[in-house]
């Protein structure tokens, strides 16, 4: 609340300091977080694929803005936007006043290396946090299953809460029947998730492989031998 001696130059200033520390606290230190609006899906080259990626970004926006299911599954190949869409909805968040914890497979992982006492922390960190954006999930193959079961704890009690999480990454269940794909699920984030996937006002699922990779690739041209 500005106090009487405040002037629109130190409610700005204070407002974009807030800003500031909930992008640092939500783990964007240094990082040039891209936004929802500069993600083109006129870049997708395919009817399928423009439509695939507008669903996308109708969904996060939902999701972003506190609106629909609290729980958004968003799997897709690589280079089509997911962690471009991810960002976004975590700038979002953060620009309307709101924390959020922002994290990839890789740190999620790195957390359960250190003490016990800050593995605890990392957990709690992401158990309380009021947002929380898991990108890049599964990325690495876990063999013992301690991964999988730190996962499945934290999504238990988020979902008991109903706090609003985002998971994004190139998920496809493995396996030949219908059954044997719900069991690559389960093994993975849970019973209790995967049985809230089949609620749609729960969990919504967003598939974009209809996508294309959009990521620059290298060509090596060599013009002397054209």
């Amino acid at each position: 609340m500005p106090c009487p001696d405040c002037t629109a130059t130190t409610v700005a200033e204070a407002e974009a300091a807030k800003t500031a520390s909930l992008f640092n606290n939500a783990g964007f230190n240094g990082v040039q977080v891209k936004r929802l609006e500069n993600f083109d899906t006129i870049r997708q080259a395919t009817p399928k694929g423009r439509m695939a990626a507008e669903l996308a970004l109708r969904s996060i926006v939902e999701w972003a803005g506190g609106g629909g299911p609290q729980f958004l599954l968003l799997t897709g190949g690589t280079g089509v936007g997911k962690t471009h869409l991810s960002e976004g909805a975590a700038a979002m968040v953060i620009e309307r006043g709101d924390p959020i914890a922002y994290v990839i497979w890789a740190d999620f992982v790195f957390g359960f290396r250190e003490n016990l006492d800050d593995r605890h922390e990392h957990m709690r960190r992401l158990r309380d946090a009021e947002y929380l954006i898991l990108d890049e999930i599964l990325a690495a193959r876990d063999t013992t299953h301690f991964l999988a079961d730190e996962l499945q704890d934290l999504l238990g009690h988020r979902t008991h809460y109903n706090k609003p999480t985002l998971l994004a990454g190139n998920l496809v269940p493995e396996g030949d029947t219908e059954s044997a794909r719900k069991q690559w699920w389960i093994d993975r984030v849970g019973e209790r998730f995967v049985s809230r996937m089949t609620d749609k006002t729960m969990v919504k699922v967003v598939n974009m492989f209809d996508c294309d990779d959009l990521r620059p690739h290298e060509r090596a041209v060599d013009d002397t031998r054209r």
